[in-house]
């Protein structure tokens, strides 16, 4: 009877661990969609009405005046090395931001 009742508990708790594996999966999934495509039409721009860039500094993102990443205006505590490679390759070129809301936006993606 001991043994019925462990193997029993057993088979529930293997079930469980599956359950909570596929959602763990799941959330990856999610994790690795890509950014919105505003972000790509922008990329598509000229960027001459950006008011800022994103991209790459120290290992994190930041946020430059220029293009050309001559000044920074912020540093985030966003790992590059947590991005998919898409998105650390369109930091590498630069990213323009069109107003604050847009920055927001993007670092907010960008971070979760």
């Amino acid at each position: 009877m001991k043994k019925l009742i462990r193997l029993t508990v057993l088979i529930i708790m293997l079930s469980a661990a599956a359950g909570f594996a596929r959602g763990a999966y799941k959330t990856l999934e999610n994790r690795s969609a890509s950014l919105p495509e505003g972000v790509y039409a922008q990329l598509l721009s000229d960027g001459k009405d950006a008011e800022c860039y994103l991209g790459g500094s120290g290992g994190c993102i930041a946020v430059f005046a220029d293009k050309g990443r001559r000044k920074m205006l912020r540093a985030t505590d966003i790992e590059l090395s947590a991005l998919r490679e898409g998105d650390r390759a369109m930091l590498g070129r630069g990213i323009p931001v069109r107003d604050e809301k847009a920055l927001l936006q993007l670092l907010e993606d960008l971070g979760s």
